[in-house]
């Protein structure tokens, strides 16, 4: 049934602008850029007028910055699961426009965005509710030919003519507005832009760590990161007893290793970690490590020099505890890489008095040994001699310590 206005009432004084649905904000918020060649952008809506409660269509359009080259090649899609919108009743169509459409026209900056079409009726049309943000979609802009998809969008303006909303009523409110009818949103919709958040590019903790087996353990972390494609190594060696660095190579980068492939943009950072197994160290000198970073406009940015040593010496360290000793002594050394290692006890002219232990495969690491001295040895002093075998390194065929231990009865 139509209603009927009582004489004397004005239009205005009931329906206060009417059409123009005050308090409608719509927000596109361009998401942090985890890869140079994808950006994504959440566009919300929130009702903040009880003017109107279901919207049904619209257009929303964004432009691109002037400095994309036009041979840049984009394409929009929106991002599966990211709409509430029942598929059933809403149709999604995102666009990419290159041309004016308008013969004679010139755009100078690129536009796209998104079309959604809604269901004829207003029971099947969405509900918005009060003062709520809901995402209508989240769009994913992405460059085929694999360039840096800028992330400084705006609306296209004029707003009036680029962007358009427009919702249904519940029943009849006006002789010439019917419940299905869709009301264009107009004036008083606000079109806000929540821009990109770029963090500081903040690298800590770089170190270099000698773990054995000639494997040099590099790490670090980062607190935040800005643009970034992923990090590169760079291996300079210092020979022994100089303080030159020579013969430096690029060791690992982010293109060939999956694993120091960067975040992007993001506010939070993560730790990252790279073995350098080359064999090709020589023992007994020392490498130092450069670690760069690469942003997504290809530009190298430095983040600082750590060096390690890898051992001569499989053996690095053995003592015993207490020495002299009386009935047992502490054997403590440390091994610098995985080995065969074998422990024999003798006497000053060279005969064998104990076997410790013989070709034990034993991990990089500090080690104790106890040994107690048998009833048949005579007091003065013993070699006990540790003997190791590196078991993948063919270029150490041995590695000795002799301690000096005195037993005393």
């Amino acid at each position: 049934m139509r209603r009927v206005l009582p004489i004397g009432l004005s239009l205005l004084t009931l329906f206060p602008l009417w059409g123009q649905a005050q308090g409608t904000v719509v927000t596109a918020v361009v998401l942090p850029q985890s890869a140079p060649d994808t950006l994504e952008v959440d566009l919300l809506v929130q009702r903040r007028t009880l003017e109107w409660e279901r919207w049904i269509n619209g257009t929303l359009t964004l432009v691109l910055p002037d400095s994309l080259t036009p041979w840049q090649t984009l394409s929009v899609e929106v991002v599966p699961g990211s709409s509430p919108l029942d598929t059933t009743f809403y149709r999604l169509e995102p666009f990419v426009l290159w041309q004016p459409p308008v013969p004679g026209t010139q755009w100078t900056r690129p536009r796209l965005g998104v079309t959604i079409y809604g269901p004829p009726d207003f029971p099947s049309s969405q509900l918005i509710p009060w003062d709520t943000l809901i995402r209508l979609v989240r769009l994913r802009i992405l460059s085929t030919d694999g360039s840096w998809v800028p992330y400084q969008l705006d609306w296209a303006r004029p707003l009036e003519y680029y962007q358009g909303l427009a919702y249904k009523q519940r029943e009849d409110v006006l002789p010439w507005v019917r419940a299905d009818d869709n009301l264009e949103i107009v004036a008083r919709a606000e079109y806000r832009l929540q821009p990109m958040r770029v963090p500081a590019h903040v690298v800590q903790d770089f170190r270099a760590e000698y773990v054995g087996d000639r494997t040099v353990r590099l790490s670090w972390r980062t607190a935040s990161e800005a643009f970034n494609r992923g990090f590169v190594l760079v291996r300079w060696w210092k020979p022994f007893n100089t303080t030159e660095l020579v013969d430096s190579v690029l060791l690992a980068d982010w293109q060939r290793v999956p694993l120091l492939r960067g975040l992007g943009t993001s506010d939070t950072g993560r730790s990252y970690v790279f073995l350098d197994t080359d064999a090709a160290k020589r023992r007994g000198e020392d490498y130092c490590y450069d670690l760069w970073s690469t942003d997504f406009s290809g530009r190298l940015r430095y983040h600082g020099r750590v060096c390690a040593a890898i051992p001569h010496a499989v053996i690095s360290f053995a003592q015993t505890d207490p020495n002299p000793f009386t009935d047992r002594t502490v054997i403590r050394y440390r091994l610098e890489d995985r080995v065969l290692l074998s422990i024999k006890v003798y006497d000053l002219k060279g005969k064998e008095l104990a076997t410790l232990m013989e070709q034990r495969e034993m991990q990089r690491g500090e080690y104790t040994f106890e040994w107690r001295t048998p009833a048949y040895a005579s007091q003065g002093l013993y070699d006990i001699v540790l003997i190791a075998y590196p078991v993948d390194d063919p270029s150490v065929e041995l590695s000795r310590a002799i301690i000096k231990a005195q037993l005393i009865r």
